[in-house]
């Protein structure tokens, strides 16, 4: 299969069964990603897999081997978190008083926090 990526600047790619498959990455993605990026294309990744929060999938990335600092990460938690945010649904401004490291809200809120990343 080949693309025709000209006059492309960015490149958007799912990371389950593209990257990854479960803790595995697939054979040749690290290669792959790493000749686009010499290329000069910058890489983003969007998932509907909210089991982590976008820390979490940059720490996923490097245990897998990849370099993921100049990456790109959304994914489906984010998205309702900052459509959230930004319609005022849900005010996740917070006082220095507030401790939620032990709320059940702490993964959804670990997703604003790290606005804009």
């Amino acid at each position: 299969m080949t693309f025709n990526l000209r006059g492309k600047t960015h490149i958007l790619m799912d990371c389950d069964g593209v990257i990854w498959r479960g803790n595995q990455a697939i054979p040749g993605a690290k290669e792959v990603l790493e000749n686009l990026e010499n290329q000069g294309y910058h890489l983003g990744f969007v998932t509907n897999n909210s089991s982590l929060s976008r820390k979490g999938f940059y720490q996923k990335f490097v245990s897998l081997g990849f370099h993921p600092e100049k990456y790109l990460i959304i994914n489906s938690g984010y998205g309702a978190a900052v459509y959230l945010n930004n319609n005022k649904i849900i005010s996740f401004m917070r006082t220095e008083k507030e401790d939620i490291s032990c709320s059940p809200w702490r993964p959804f809120v670990d997703h604003i926090l790290l606005l804009p990343y």
